[in-house]
């Protein structure tokens, strides 16, 4: 029985002083962690210290951590793009600058800067695109999609006052307005609706690195069937282990490159 007691009491003091070390861990991961934890904000502008004293490849490991704890920014993106750019790396330049105007397509300096950026890929003259699609693209793009849920309850809610007002009252004049409110309205219904199936069935990526060829098939064994330059546009059509085919609507081409060669915007 002695035995027995003093092997329960042993156990019992382990499992207890195995139950406070578990307590204190936790409060050090909890309360302690945190203090030795970079602010988010304190980080960016280490970068962009960084950044303006022109040591871009030390600002842009900062700006990818930024990234990596989900501090997402038009301008974080934007300067990361930039740094990339002056370090000579034009995927990734197009890649940020695609992400600062998916979140702001207003921004006219990345705009800008996308556009510069795209004179240093290797593009045929002959497969620049219509102005007039270019400027219907422009207006498409003109709203991110979190703008135009707010536009369009915007209308809906103006038409709706509209109709009651116009009910009620018997007022005539508010024939027009409302017909021009429901025609508004629907159109702009019809733009959101379009831009979320858009945004969930269209996924667009940029090739990052220089020369990559694109396989006839999902696999080092297949032919080269294309090459394409760094920086390129293009969509992912499907994913097969770590290949991921892509197409190039304008040139009317599909292959296979490696998951590691592109990212997605």
């Amino acid at each position: 029985m002695k035995l027995q007691y003093k092997l329960l009491h042993s156990l019992k003091k382990f499992y207890s002083s195995q139950y406070w070390l578990a307590k204190c861990v936790i409060y050090l991961l909890i309360f302690v962690a945190p203090l030795y934890a970079q602010n988010p904000a304190d980080l960016f502008k280490q970068a962009n210290t960084a950044y303006e004293n022109e040591n871009f490849e030390e600002s842009i490991p900062l700006y990818e951590e930024l990234l990596e704890n989900n501090f997402v920014s038009v301008e974080l993106y934007y300067n990361l793009g930039n740094a990339y750019f002056k370090s000579g790396k034009i995927g990734k330049t197009v890649l940020n600058y695609n992400r600062a105007l998916k979140l702001s397509p207003r921004n006219e300096d990345a705009k800008f800067n996308l556009e510069f950026a795209q004179l240093r890929i290797e593009e045929n003259p002959t497969q620049v695109e219509n102005v007039f699609i270019q400027f219907l693209k422009q207006i498409y793009y003109l709203f991110n999609l979190n703008e135009l849920p707010i536009i369009t309850a915007i209308f809906y809610w103006l038409l709706a006052i509209s109709l009651f007002i116009y009910i009620l009252f018997k007022i005539d004049f508010l024939k027009i307005p409302n017909l021009i409110l429901s025609i508004v309205f629907a159109l702009s219904l019809c733009w959101c609706i379009s831009r979320i199936y858009v945004n969930s069935k269209i996924v667009e990526a940029i090739v990052i690195e220089p020369q990559t060829q694109a396989k006839n098939g999902p696999g080092d064994e297949y032919a080269v069937g294309f090459t394409v330059p760094e920086g390129k546009k293009v969509l992912v059509l499907g994913i097969k282990d770590n290949w991921i085919a892509i197409g190039l609507p304008k040139e009317g081409l599909k292959g296979w490159i490696k998951s590691t060669q592109l990212e997605k915007i």
